[in-house]
């Protein structure tokens, strides 16, 4: 299940979706809260070089190569890494995932301008927060969202 921190993040995500299934499968929006605590931030370089390093291992231990598989997709590794009986409980403390997601081909914002050739910090709207709920139990408030 994934969240998103703010409205307009989570319409854009819907008609993709919809454009992607030609419109085949029913979608809708749910307002909700959530809990933050035992969050998994991968907005953290330290944590994204321990679970890549944890990735390694597994594959090691699995006798599958590291080589083949370092280009698993990240939720590839992190569905196989929360389910592993090896990694399970490293991975079981973590309610939610929170990561940065780019979107290159987003508006542009009329409030700012961003250059992309600037080398300095900027404001964009590009980079979006992207929340992935691993226990449900942390959700609360729940209300679907009229369209």
């Amino acid at each position: 299940m994934y969240f998103w921190d703010n409205l307009a993040n989570a319409k854009y995500w819907k008609e993709q979706k919809k454009r992607k299934t030609n419109n085949r499968k029913p979608l809708s929006i749910v307002c909700s809260n959530i809990y933050i605590d035992n969050f998994l931030y991968l907005t953290d370089i330290d944590n994204c070089y321990i679970i890549e390093k944890l990735w390694e291992n597994y594959c090691n231990m699995m006798k599958k190569s590291y080589e083949y598989y370092k280009n698993v997709e990240l939720g590839g590794k992190l569905n196989i890494l929360f389910h592993s009986k090896v990694t399970r409980e490293y991975f079981s403390k973590y309610n939610v995932i929170k990561v940065i997601g780019n979107y290159p081909y987003t508006q542009l914002s009329p409030l700012f301008y961003y250059d992309v050739n600037n080398k300095k910090p900027q404001p964009t709207l590009s980079a979006k927060c992207i929340y992935t709920i691993k226990n449900s139990n942390c959700i609360f408030n729940k209300k679907l969202v009229e369209e």
